[in-house]
C-alpha cells in the first residue's frame, strides 16, 4: 500500500493487468449467505471465521461474475477464469478484481 492508501504493484502483476488469467482458491460470499452469488471474494485459503482469520487485502480478490450469470456457493476449492483488472484509484476497494468470470470445482 502506497501513499495515500492507494495499491502500488509489482512489474509482473502490471502486465497481467487487463488480461485473462485463472486462479485457484476458496470462495467466500460477500454480504447475505444466498446460494448463488454473482460477485464474491476469491481467499487463497478457506474462511472459517471472519472475527479471527480475516485475510489481510492482499490474500482476497474481488470476483465479478460475467453479466447475468451467478454461481453456487461452493464450500470446497474452486477455479475462477476471468479478466485481472488493478485497482490503482479507490483506496477502499481490494487492489485485484476478476471481471467477467466462470467459476468451476478446482481439480
Amino acid at each position: 500500500i502506497g501513499p495515500r492508501g492507494k495499491p502500488t504493484f509489482l512489474p509482473h502483476l502490471e502486465q497481467l493487468d487487463g488480461l485473462r488469467v485463472e486462479l485457484p482458491g476458496y470462495m467466500t460470499p460477500i454480504g447475505t449467505a444466498e446460494p448463488e452469488v454473482g460477485a464474491f471474494l476469491l481467499t487463497e485459503a478457506a474462511v472459517g471465521c471472519w472475527f479471527c482469520e480475516v485475510p489481510g487485502p492482499t490474500q482476497a480478490v474481488r470476483v465479478e461474475l460475467a453479466a447475468g450469470t451467478t454461481a453456487a456457493v461452493a464450500r470446497g476449492a474452486v477455479r475462477v477464469t476471468g479478466t485481472l483488472a488493478l485497482n490503482k484509484g479507490d483506496p477502499e476497494g481490494l487492489p485485484v478484481t476478476i471481471t467477467g468470470a466462470a467459476v468451476r470445482a478446482a481439480d
